[in-house]
């Protein structure tokens, strides 16, 4: 086989094929030409459709690609706006992303070598999988026998996981996970006022306890936190003379702390602009590990990790938060619940004036959390969709950011 820039290469076995060709030039200097020849075996049957999974669950990551792709060069894949792509393995395989919105469409691809190119349809269809998780809380000593879980007697304090994953007909998961506050349970002693009673007599019951903490103000949700870490409800707020910095969306179950919401809105920015796993920050995991996004209440300590990786110009997000009085990128689980309860802030943004900035939840294409998808190349975190469905997404687009903040209750 001759080739006409100069190059010939006699019966090239099937693979790729690299020459080089030195020439001097009038200076005496080398000019080289270089070949990179691909060869196609004689008679090559050309693949006739992409290999993958045609009917992928949502929320999965499955992993396309080409037959024969050594013989190819050149690649390029088309999705639809619903399926992007989560990592490009080479050019010849994708790992595609399909959301909850990822409905019936075509994988296109072209592709061509120096003889040849072919252009490859694979219809595909996503079927829906289905996540829900809940809080709970009980008391040391006690089993869990509720919404359809039944959890063995938890005899230390702490917070666990339980879930209790479904296929559905269709082959897709659908999993239920609990997040179980377990709190101690306190020693009392009971005294009366007598020691012995006759029949259809009355006492007085006494409840003596060194590790009780019984509070008669309980802080919910709505309430408003307030400048000087004080904590009204929106009933107290307008006599208190107080000035107000957050709306209360959490409280733990043993009122000891929570989290509030700000009042000020943030301009939309990009998580970062530039690739890489930010060290210290929770990286979530799809699909092993999809059920246990709702674990990741890391909010300041990812904000804390990011910003200590790179400054504004790098991590637009963690750093439009105001992190010096105590406002952070709240995490995935965090941001989630917010927008649970944000319905139930409303009043609360009415009554201090403040614009309604939890609105952003409903009206955006996405607002971001601080928790990062694990990618090839780091180029991904994870954003809420305004219909409560968390998704990875590209560092580098814009979207809507919320900041929040922790507060503790009495001492």
């Amino acid at each position: 086989m001759k080739i006409t820039n100069g190059f010939t290469i006699l019966k090239p076995a099937v693979g790729i094929v690299h020459d080089t060709l030195i020439f001097p030039n009038l200076q005496g200097c080398d000019i080289l030409h270089i070949l990179h020849l691909t060869v196609s075996p004689a008679g090559l049957s050309l693949p006739k459709t992409i290999l993958g999974n045609p009917m992928p669950c949502s929320g999965e990551m499955e992993v396309y690609t080409l037959p024969y792709a050594e013989f190819f060069t050149n690649f390029d894949w088309t999705t639809s706006s619903d399926i992007f792509i989560g990592s490009i393995i080479n050019t010849a395989k994708i790992a595609l992303q399909f959301t909850d919105e990822a409905v019936a469409d075509t994988l296109k691809l072209y592709a061509r070598n120096g003889c040849d190119s072919v252009f490859l349809t694979l219809p595909v269809e996503p079927k829906r999988s289905y996540y829900s998780s809940f809080m709970d809380s009980i008391c040391t000593g006690l089993a869990y026998n509720e919404n359809d879980f039944n959890i063995p007697r938890q005899d230390s304090a702490g917070f666990n996981i339980f879930s209790q994953k479904y296929s559905t007909q269709d082959g897709c998961d659908s999993v239920r996970s609990l997040f179980l506050y377990t709190l101690q349970s306190p020693e009392v002693e009971i005294q009366s006022s007598k020691d012995v009673i006759c029949e259809d007599d009355s006492i007085e019951l006494h409840v003596v306890s060194s590790s009780a903490d019984f509070k008669v103000k309980k802080i919910k949700i709505g309430d408003i936190l307030c400048t000087d870490e004080s904590i009204v409800t929106k009933e107290d707020f307008p006599t208190s003379g107080k000035i107000a910095m957050g709306i209360v969306f959490w409280v733990s179950p043993d009122q000891t702390h929570g989290w509030a919401v700000s009042l000020t809105a943030i301009s939309p920015a990009a998580w970062a602009t530039v690739n890489g796993i930010v060290p210290g920050v929770t990286t979530l995991h799809l699909p092993a590990d999809k059920e246990f996004t709702w674990a990741d209440t890391a909010g300041y300590q990812n904000t804390k990790a990011i910003r200590a990786t790179g400054d504004a110009s790098l991590f637009p997000a963690a750093w439009a938060v105001d992190f010096d009085n105590g406002w952070f990128l709240p995490a995935a689980t965090q941001l989630k619940i917010l927008l649970g309860n944000a319905i139930l802030l409303e009043p609360s943004y009415s009554v201090v004036g403040a614009p309604l900035v939890t609105a952003v939840l409903f009206e955006s294409t996405a607002t971001w959390s601080s928790t990062q998808f694990n990618s090839v190349g780091g180029d991904q975190a994870l954003r809420l969709i305004s219909y409560g469905y968390l998704q990875n997404n590209p560092k580098s687009l814009i979207w809507s950011i919320i900041q929040i903040r922790t507060f503790r209750i009495g001492n």
